[in-house]
């Protein structure tokens, strides 16, 4: 008996997907197992399983079915030809069909089924269900997996075998989705698949996703054109130095980001840069940028009257006579998780180089070591954000843990360690710098040949520490805080210098007159917990001065004490 009155239809879908060794040539011994274990076929076919009821409940029997392909609910255009099953086993409602409407149908839009039926088979016309059935994710996968063969070809050195109707699905089915590979790309070099990218804009983003290999070019980036890596350890972009100081590797543009892989430059020239930035403001997240044996400079990253954002990001330079992680010139970059360092002898080292501008450093680690001079973080006419931030330096002459020139950072939470130097300075603040010190540990040490300071203030510079912690030891010379011709206020800060030679606070000027605020402090020194020539005042509120006495200069004590706990009076003597 005919059943016309058919009233619903439940659908699911079950994708049954394989790549078939067949359609690959044979792998090598190197990717046996790579491929080992893998489904038997690729097939654009997927299994449609559904219920079919009536106002009776669900069918039992033999029908026929007609399936078409549609780009809308309703209306719209049919996708492919109409596929046919007929004489299908219907029980309890339930039968499984197979239906392929080929490589193009699913290429990123939204699709419907259409089903018409008639039960039982071979009877009368057919009856159009209603509504269409939307096909989600599963027939997607299909194509999915066709790029994953693709890839794994590739890796097994045989993508040019995949057979054409596969790698042309998978070429259409991402919009705006440019393949570089060192196989079985759209291009084999990331120059070209930028070059081949005409459209992009503000509504028209592209990606250029760059395969895993090594990539030895020059790349200058295309505004809204991402590049992404398949990571750090295994996408690698390198070139070899210039005779110009305005190229890099990697070139940046605004509007557009660089991820996931490396960025390498060799030297062997006057300039080795990995990723240079003029003028534009690109982001870099998760990338590696190395730059080594540069005769004049090795820069990771150089970013010149420029504001990128930095995010996950390892930056070095070395071997050059001058080397910097991240140099920020008349720039405001704002970098998140970046660890910067520079290494090499008889040169100038800089983990981060602030030249002007106000750039943000937000949980940085910067390093400079084994050069003549090394800078953890120089700031020089610049106004830098400085949150959690690790500053070391080591060896050298010369050795800066953090070092601003006519410059006022805010620096909060931060380390500076400096050690092995001629000269140890944890934090020098130079040319009138004002810093804003909170929560800032500092240590300086080193052999008995050495002089450890601290925080060093010269020319007029007048930083406030809040919170503060210092220590210096190990040298001949050893300084808690040593001023020079600058003013400063201490609260709720520890200072301490021990060995050698040591004051808790040495203070000098020529000329003019300056004052030392000091609020709920401890200052410890075994030489002199305090010594300042006669142009210094020094006024101390509930501060323990713990040591070899306060001395020199002119002194304003309120209660406080010495290491002993005996009240100090008000020219800060017991």
């Amino acid at each position: 008996m005919q059943r016309k009155s058919l009233i619903s239809l439940t659908l699911l879908l079950v994708l049954t997907l394989g790549l078939s060794r067949n359609t690959l040539a044979q792998p090598n011994a190197a990717n046996q197992n790579a491929l080992a274990g893998m489904p038997d076929a690729i097939s654009t076919a997927f299994t449609y399983q559904g219920q079919l009821k009536d106002s009776n409940g669900p069918i039992t029997g033999n029908c026929d079915f007609r399936f078409g392909l549609w780009d809308a609910l309703n209306d719209g255009t049919q996708i492919s030809s109409t596929l046919e099953q007929i004489n299908v086993a219907v029980s309890e409602g339930l039968f499984t069909v197979q239906l392929d409407f080929g490589t193009t149908a699913f290429v990123g839009g939204a699709r419907w089924l259409g089903t018409a039926v008639r039960c039982p088979a071979g009877s009368g016309s057919f009856t159009t269900l209603t509504p269409r059935q939307p096909l989600t994710a599963a027939p997607y996968a299909n194509i999915a997996q066709i790029a994953n063969a693709a890839f794994l070809a590739e890796e097994a050195g045989n993508a040019d075998t995949l057979d054409g109707q596969h790698a042309s699905a998978f070429q259409q089915h991402y919009q705006n989705l440019v393949v570089v590979a060192k196989s079985g790309g759209d291009f084999t070099t990331i120059t070209d698949a930028l070059d081949s990218i005409t459209t992009a804009r503000a509504g028209n983003p592209f990606t250029v996703y760059v395969a895993p290999g090594v990539y030895t070019e020059t790349v200058t980036m295309k505004p809204y054109v991402d590049i992404e890596g398949a990571g750090e350890l295994v996408t690698r972009i390198t070139h070899a130095g210039w005779v110009s100081s305005t190229l890099g590797t990697v070139m940046g543009a605004d509007n557009a980001e660089l991820r996931f892989l490396t960025v390498e430059n060799s030297g062997g020239a006057d300039f080795a840069i990995a990723i240079y930035n003029d003028h534009v403001s690109p982001r870099i997240t998760h990338v590696t940028a190395i730059a080594f044996s540069g005769t004049v400079d090795s820069i990771g990253v150089d970013n010149e009257y420029a504001n990128p954002t930095l995010t996950d990001v390892t930056a070095s330079g070395s071997g050059a006579a001058f080397n910097i992680g991240v140099y920020n010139y008349y720039s405001s970059a704002i970098m998140t998780n970046v660890t910067a360092s520079s290494s090499g002898e008889t040169s100038l080292n800089y983990g981060v180089g602030n030249l002007n501008g106000s750039p943000t450093m937000n949980y940085v680690i910067a390093s400079a070591s084994g050069g003549m001079i090394n800078y953890g973080v120089s700031n020089s006419h610049a106004s830098p954000t400085m949150d959690n931030v690790t500053a070391n330096a080591s060896g050298g002459t010369h050795s800066y843990g953090v070092y601003n020139q006519s410059s006022s950072p805010t620096m909060n939470n931060v380390t500076a360690t400096v050690s092995g130097g001629t000269n140890n300075y944890g934090v020098q603040n130079q040319s009138a710098s004002s810093p804003m010190m909170t929560n800032v540990v500092i240590t300086a040490f080193g052999a008995t040949g050495s002089s450890n300071y601290g925080v060093f203030n010269a020319s007029a510079s007048s930083p406030k520490m809040t919170g503060v912690t210092v220590t210096a030891s190990g040298g001949a010379y050893n300084y808690g805080v040593w001023n020079d011709s600058s003013s400063i206020t201490i609260q709720n800060s520890v200072i301490s210098a021990s060995g050698g030679t040591n004051d808790g606070i040495h203070s000098t000027a020529s000329s003019s007159t300056y004052t030392i605020k000091i609020d709920g402090s401890q200052i410890t020194g075994g030489s002199s917990t305090i010594y300042q020539t006669s142009q210094y005042t020094t006024r101390v509120g509930a501060s323990q001065l713990a040591g070899g006495g306060a001395y020199g200069g002119a002194y304003v004590c309120v209660a406080s004490y010495n290491g002993n706990y005996v009240a100090l009076n008000g020219s800060c003597q017991p």
